[in-house]
């Protein structure tokens, strides 16, 4: 190595630093630091440990803690995720959203069937009328219009939830509420999460979508075994965890690990199709 660059490497180390650690040290120690390790220990399931990191290694659990610290607005109410103006909204809106969806196509739909009348009706309206409005070109915020995914079994499953919703009331407490909806046509623990969130974000839940999973494999919180379809409550408990440990609501934490994956793969898709 040149006497430049070693001048340049020990530059950076304040001169107090090199006067009381000893060169090979001062580099393990540092190290150490950034890769502090946190046991997590989420309710009912084992304890995990895991590197922290630091907020500016990217993709740590420190980062997304800092990144969530950074989007969430000071002033944030109980209105900051939701989609619809009533719980019955929000409902059908999370119903019209989930895999192969993009959130642009989810808000297009959902205000086509809200728009129609068809969510406030007294009446819960036939799958066949919320088909009908589904297979028709949507337009989105873009400007470009595109046609919504699976709208038969959509609109089935929104007949459904609306038909209950009519004659059965709402349990009062948002942990009920989630079980409540997990006996819907269609809601399973991603979708019933959501809508709980969306509506009671101080509750603890995780919305553990394709981008969540992903990410928190990626920096170590979950274990890469782990799948939602079989695992999703005991990551529900890790990530909430992990929130709790950073100092952020899990609302904040998934919106924020959602919106920069999501956004992420929205870049990578437009520049797929451009070439």
């Amino acid at each position: 190595m040149s006497m430049v660059s070693t001048r340049l490497r020990t530059s950076l180390i304040p001169k107090s630093d090199l006067d009381r650690t000893p060169g090979g040290d001062y580099l393990s120690t540092l190290i150490a630091d950034m890769r502090t390790r946190v046991v997590l220990h989420p309710r009912n399931y084992r304890a995990r440990t895991i590197e922290w990191g630091q907020p500016w290694m990217y993709e740590s659990p420190a980062y997304w803690v800092a990144r969530a610290e950074q989007m969430t607005p000071a002033d944030s109410g109980d209105d900051t995720y939701r989609l619809g103006a009533s719980f019955d909204e929000e409902v059908v809106a999370c119903l019209l959203g989930g895999f192969g969806v993009t959130f642009e196509l989810n808000v297009a739909a959902f205000h086509a069937v809200r728009d129609a009348g068809l969510i406030s009706s007294n009446i819960a309206p036939e799958p066949e009328l919320i088909a009908e409005l589904l297979a028709r070109p949507l337009p989105l915020a873009s400007g470009r219009a595109a046609r919504y995914r699976f709208p038969n079994q959509k609109s089935a499953r929104i007949a459904s939830a609306l038909s209950r919703l009519r004659t059965e009331p709402v349990p009062e407490d948002p942990s009920l509420v989630r079980d409540w909806l997990l006996s819907f046509d269609g809601i399973g623990p991603k979708t019933a999460s959501w809508i709980v969130r969306n509506t009671w974000p101080d509750v603890e839940v995780a919305i553990v979508d394709i981008h969540v999973w992903r990410a928190a494999i990626a920096c170590g919180v979950f274990d890469p075994s782990w799948n939602p379809t079989r695992n999703y409550w005991e990551m529900e408990a890790v990530f909430v965890e992990w929130a709790r440990h950073g100092g952020v609501s899990a609302a904040a934490l998934d919106a924020t690990i959602w919106a920069e994956r999501a956004a992420r793969a929205r870049r990578r898709l437009g520049a797929a199709s451009s070439r």
